[in-house]
């Protein structure tokens, strides 16, 4: 759960097991070998990243919730503490989930992250790529508008009271 490759996978919002020695995965020709049966092609899997299990067939999911005894003390801690709560969230997504579970600001935010989304990746190809300084400059005006709007809805948010600035607001945590 908390070797580098399944961090990384977490903040990508997929899961990962790391060192699965029951299963053998060849990608070239597609199968799998597994100490039981082994799945085939198509067949759907369940990836728990928690407990480092890989399950046949689909599992019932659940939404993480703050309830019962831990609930009740995470209400007592808010209830006299004097420190905000401040969280990781590299995309807008990331903001939602952790304000949902208390997040007031954002401490920190790497958005490049969505860089690799498909409709993204080639901008940032191209920037990479470029072999002179205008052309990378003319695919960094294409990423710039985009790095504007995810950091505009990353921190919409986090909007307090109106008028209240929440860049502002984490600048100053």
């Amino acid at each position: 759960m908390t070797s580098h490759a399944a961090v990384v996978a977490r903040g990508m919002g997929k899961p990962c097991v790391s060192g699965c020695g029951s299963i053998r995965v060849r990608l070239r020709p597609r199968h799998h070998e597994h100490r039981r049966a082994p799945p085939q092609d198509g067949d759907v899997i369940t990836i728990d990243g928690s407990l480092g299990q890989v399950l046949a067939g689909r599992m019932p999911m659940i939404e993480p919730e703050l309830s019962g005894e831990f609930g009740t003390l995470m209400g007592w801690a808010d209830s006299v503490r004097r420190l905000g709560v401040r969280v990781n969230a590299d995309t807008p997504e990331d903001a939602r989930t952790a304000i949902k579970f208390g997040g007031e600001a954002s401490g920190f935010a790497a958005p490049s992250i969505l860089f690799f989304e498909e409709t993204r990746i080639r901008t940032v190809r191209e920037m990479i790529l470029a072999e002179d300084e205008q052309a990378r400059r003319a695919a960094l005006s294409k990423l710039l508008p985009m790095q504007r709007a995810d950091f505009v809805e990353l921190f919409r948010d986090y909007e307090g009271p109106a008028g209240d600035d929440p860049v502002a607001r984490s600048a100053a945590a």
